[in-house]
Parts: C-alpha cells; sequence; structure tokens
C-alpha cells in the first residue's frame, strides 16, 4: 500500500528585494517531491540572485524537475523579473495568474516604465500569450484567479489520504467559471501569436473556489478589490483601442495615445498602489490527519523549534493591503477564520511597507513565523520598515535579503500510520538532519559568494572595532528597529 506525503516545506530564497518561494510534499525519507508549487519569482536587487535561486530549485528538485502550480500574485518586476527563466527550465502544470482587465494591466506596464516597443509590453497585454511563447516553456494550463467577493471556499470535512488506484499523481481539481466581459475574456485567449500551443488550456477559477490536492492538501487564492479603481474615461480609451493593441504596426501608436490617458487619468498619483495582488492560503485540509505541525525554521545559521500547536498553513501576501481592519475582515470572511487561524507562516505584505499593514494585524493572525523578503539597503525603500518590523516582532520575524534564506518545515500524520512511523515524524534527531539537509540543498551559490565576502570583510576590519567599541555601543541604543538583523530566538521553552 502506497503512502501520502506526510513532509512538507515552504522555502524562500535569497532574492533581496523581491519574492522567491517554493513548496513541496513529499514523504519520509524521500528526497523527491510529490508535489511542488512556487509563489513568484522576481528581484530589483540584481538578476543574478534570482538566476542562483532557480539553480537552487533545480538542485532540491531532483529528477522530478516539474511545477506543479506556479503562482504570480501580481506583476510588478521585484515579483515577475525570473519567471520568464523558471517556466524555461521547468515544465509547469498550471501556472495561475490573478485576473486583469486589459486596462489595469497597460497601468502597471505604464507604472513600471515599460516602453511601447519593448518586448515585456505583450506580456502586459497578454499575459498567457506571451509567458505560453517563451523558449522552452511548457505549460499545461493557465489559470486566471477571479475578483474574490463573499464567502470563500467551505472548509473541508477530509476524507481517505490515499486513493491506491490514484497512484502515486497529485492532480489538482477546482471549479471553473469564466468573466462576465466577453471582450476580456477574448483577449486573454492564445491564438493572435503566430507560436502559441495549441495544447495550453486557458481556464478561470471563480470566487468561493478552491484548488485541493484529493483529500490532503488545499490551495485557496484570494484575489481582493484593486486599491484604487480605474477611472471610466481611462477604460474607455482601452477599449478603443484594443484592436490596435494586437501585434502589427498600429500597437506602437495606440500605445502613445493610451500613455497620454494614462498620464491626464493618474497624474503624479499612480505610484500609491499595487492594483491587486493575489493572496494564497496554502495547507493540509486538516480533517484528514490525525496530526499535524510546523517542526521548525532554518534562518541562515539559525534553527528554531515551532510550538507543537498544529498550525502549519502559510499564507502567502504578495504585495497584497491589510492595511485597515476592515480589509483584514473581509480577507477573513473569504477565506474562513478557521483558516486564518491555521496560519503557522505569513509573508508580511510587499516586504514589510508601512502603507500595506495597520498596527495590531500581526497579533489579529498571529503566525508563529513571520517571514521579510527584501533588501534594507535597496534605494529609497529600506523594506521593512521599523513600525511593521515592531508589530511583528512577537511573531518570530524571519530575515530574507541578499544572502540569507529561510526555510519552514513540518509533518503530517495520517491515521493510519504506524506507531514506528509516527516516532520517527516525532523525532527531533531527524527532523534537526532533515531542517539541515533542505537548507543545504536549496542554498545557492550566490549566497555562500556573498557569505565568503563578508568573511573577509569582517577580517579587515576586526582591528577597527576596538576603537569603535564606545561609539557602537552608543549607536546600538538608537539604531532603528528596520537597521537589525531580523531573527529572534525561540520563545522559552522552545529553544535548541
Amino acid at each position: 500500500m502506497s503512502t501520502p506525503p506526510n513532509l512538507f516545506n515552504y522555502h524562500f530564497y535569497a532574492v533581496g528585494q523581491g519574492l522567491f518561494s517554493a513548496g513541496s510534499l513529499h514523504r519520509t525519507r524521500e528526497n523527491v517531491s510529490r508535489f511542488q508549487w512556487v509563489y513568484d519569482c522576481g528581484t530589483t536587487s540584481s538578476q543574478v540572485l534570482i538566476d542562483h535561486a532557480i539553480a537552487g530549485l533545480e538542485a532540491w528538485s531532483g529528477p522530478r524537475r516539474q511545477l506543479d502550480l506556479a503562482v504570480l500574485s501580481h506583476f510588478d518586476d521585484d515579483h515577475i523579473s525570473g519567471i520568464c527563466h523558471l517556466i524555461s527550465k521547468f515544465p509547469v502544470k498550471t501556472l495561475l495568474l490573478p485576473y486583469m482587465s486589459l486596462a489595469e494591466r497597460l497601468v502597471i506596464a505604464f507604472e513600471e516604465g515599460v516602453p511601447a516597443g519593448d518586448e515585456l509590453m505583450s506580456f502586459f497585454i497578454n499575459p498567457a500569450e506571451y509567458l505560453t511563447n517563451v523558449e522552452g516553456a511548457n505549460i499545461e494550463r493557465v489559470l486566471f484567479v477571479l475578483p474574490s467577493t463573499g464567502e470563500g471556499p467551505p472548509l473541508s470535512e477530509g476524507g481517505p489520504a490515499i486513493n491506491p488506484q490514484d497512484g502515486d499523481g497529485l492532480d489538482i481539481t477546482f471549479r471553473p467559471s469564466k468573466p462576465d466581459d466577453y471582450e476580456e475574456l477574448q483577449s486573454l485567449q492564445l491564438g493572435a501569436g503566430a507560436t502559441s500551443p495549441a495544447h495550453t488550456e486557458i481556464a478561470f477559477m471563480g470566487s468561493g473556489s478552491a484548488i485541493t490536492l484529493r483529500a490532503l492538501w488545499e490551495f485557496v487564492p484570494y484575489n481582493d478589490d484593486p486599491v484604487k479603481p480605474i477611472p471610466a474615461d481611462f477604460r474607455q480609451n482601452v477599449s478603443r483601442a484594443r484592436e490596435r493593441l494586437k501585434n502589427g504596426p498600429s500597437r506602437e501608436v495606440a500605445l502613445a495615445t493610451l500613455k497620454d490617458a494614462y498620464d491626464k487619468a493618474f497624474g503624479d498619483d499612480s505610484k500609491e498602489r499595487n492594483f491587486i495582488s493575489l493572496f494564497l492560503y496554502a495547507g493540509p485540509i486538516y480533517p484528514t490527519w490525525q496530526e499535524t505541525s510546523l517542526w521548525a525554521a532554518s534562518n541562515g545559521a539559525s534553527k528554531i523549534r515551532a510550538p507543537f500547536d498544529g498550525r502549519c498553513s502559510i499564507l502567502y501576501t504578495g504585495d497584497g493591503y491589510l492595511d485597515s481592519q476592515h480589509k483584514l475582515d473581509r480577507m477573513t470572511r473569504y477565506l474562513r477564520p478557521q483558516r486564518i487561524n491555521r496560519a503557522g507562516v505569513l509573508q508580511v505584505m510587499h516586504h514589510g511597507a508601512s502603507d500595506n499593514c495597520f498596527k495590531g494585524v500581526a497579533i489579529e493572525i498571529a503566525p508563529s513565523f513571520s517571514v521579510f523578503s527584501s533588501d534594507p539597503n535597496h534605494g529609497r525603500l529600506k523594506h521593512p520598515r521599523a513600525d511593521v518590523l515592531r508589530d511583528f516582532y512577537e511573531r518570530c520575524p524571519l530575515r530574507v535579503d541578499k544572502a540569507q534564506s529561510a526555510t519552514i518545515s513540518g509533518w503530517m500524520i495520517a491515521p493510519f500510520d504506524t506507531p514506528d512511523a509516527i516516532h520517527e515524524l516525532r523525532d527531533r534527531d531527524f527532523f534537526a538532519s532533515l531542517a539541515r539537509t533542505v537548507t543545504t540543498a536549496v542554498r545557492s551559490e550566490w549566497a555562500q559568494h556573498l557569505e565568503s565576502n563578508s568573511g573577509a570583510k569582517r577580517k579587515k576590519t576586526n582591528g577597527k572595532k576596538a576603537a569603535a567599541k564606545g561609539r557602537t555601543a552608543q549607536k546600538k541604543r538608537t539604531e532603528p528597529l528596520s537597521r537589525a538583523v531580523i531573527l529572534r530566538s525561540a520563545p522559552p521553552g522552545n529553544s535548541d
């Protein structure tokens, strides 16, 4: 009798100011994942970071080099800059994208400063066609998530963890739907480009639907309303230009006209928001399992043991907004309070930007671990901000930057697991070994390079430390929290 995957990992790669996270389900003592997903793949720190992170994912994936689910939260450069490289290396069974109107996609393109003649503009005009035409890409399905309204999918009652007749494959299921706007529906179909692969399915996922892996695991996307609506005049201009935006000599003229309309509609206000960011809840279907738990987090050289409280789901937020109690309540109503209460890991919104969080959101969600993926020295942003860090200080913040990654691991016990199997899962020495193995497998060469450079710099500066000791002590008393190392040790009673 085959056994279900009963171990899981959430990994955040060291890509600096950006986000690239991977997750996997696998069996005890197996190095091959049974299901693998990624959430976002981009950076504005250095493209070399993404390239080496993808190489690390290749090494971790081993012989089963496939992404069962790839998710893009939104279309900002620091979340998508590596997606073409990623899909050229990995076949993708399902690519999950937030549904946006053509007007919304073009606003993002103009905000990002994409020139009318740039190849990337084709991505914003039709992301499905652009990505399926990437050299080496093999995408079975592009699935657009329609806006989420009202209550989300009901909680599953669980069921058998495996079905021997199904074998080892874990195929996702979801409830299909379609957007109401026929023009928008047609604009996202394949076929306009000469090289569009005929085998790629374009599908839409309606509100209230979840992606499930049998009775084992679920993914619940949440496509919140945009922070600011698109002005009606700009939408009308886009609708009139729709045909001219297809490949041809009239495209650049049409885009220049729309850029003028964009400037008039938004002015200097356009950079105040990310229109849409697709949240994603992922976790076990809890009634199926006898016991579930996060076990440990690896952050740099440190290992932190998680509380054995059964809360082991993850909530990805991309650059989403939870900047008011109302928005948090709306998300909670859609995902259901029970799912929010099971979120042991939170990817903190927008790299820890102040505008995306309200004070107290950390207490409301109360994750065991909160992950900040950013580059504190990147330009003017200085993410994460001090006020956000203070809010999450009691939620075990993990810093992911240009040199440091983070991995959170856990396990699930099925009702029919033998006493020996249960003992092995709970064995702390085994999981300490697993955490080290995972961390070693996914650590990129670039991170090692940065660590060695940091070591060389430390040697050069050792002679200066004594003279600066007094000044350093004074500085530490006043240093903003945003410039401190974000790695809090485990609470008393949970440390190694």
